[in-house]
């Protein structure tokens, strides 16, 4: 089991702002699209947060694996309660990235100009010189007024390049199927 510096406590951002686009999750709970609260979420916060199945075995794979930055004790260490992703509006986590070919850290910004706060531009700075050091990609997703996002990518200037390469080539393929 993970080791964590922070507990989710009353924050529900994976739960509820993430789309999870997982088959062990569908199977296991059904279309999990932004905005939606899980169903397994339960009205009262316990150590773990709202979750009614973290410590179960019927938690699904990409749950069991998500990474918090927030909560993550390796990647970023302790941080003030004020960077927590519901507090901030702003959610950092690393997962594969199928389009990238690779597992970056992904900045997604919950509510809009939310990175521009001095709590935001902590973590940017944060990510960036974690980038730096362990060569990982960075994908900055802000909020705009239309609802749509813009992707930024930043890091090591190889990386970048290689995350771009393999983004084409994905965008190929799905266009290839159709």
């Amino acid at each position: 089991m993970k080791k964590y510096v922070h507990k989710c406590g009353s924050c529900t951002v994976c739960c509820v702002d993430l789309h999870i686009r997982d088959k062990s999750y569908a199977d296991a709970f059904g279309e999990k699209p932004p905005g939606v609260p899980c169903t397994k979420l339960k009205a009262h916060a316990s150590s773990h947060g709202m979750c009614t199945v973290w410590d179960s075995d019927e938690k699904p794979s990409v749950c069991r694996d998500f990474s918090c930055g927030y909560m993550d004790y390796e990647g970023f260490g302790r941080l003030a309660p004020g960077f927590r992703p519901d507090r901030s509006g702003i959610v950092f986590y690393s997962a594969f990235v199928e389009e990238y070919g690779m597992a970056p850290i992904i900045l997604l910004e919950l509510k809009m100009g939310a990175l521009q706060t001095s709590v935001g531009n902590t973590i940017s700075l944060m990510c960036s010189e974690y980038s730096a050091k362990n060569r990982v990609l960075v994908v900055t997703r802000t909020a705009e007024d239309d609802g749509h996002s813009e992707r930024v990518l930043s890091g090591p200037r190889r990386v970048v390049a290689t995350a771009e390469m393999n983004r084409r080539l994905y965008l190929l393929k799905g266009s290839q199927k159709s």
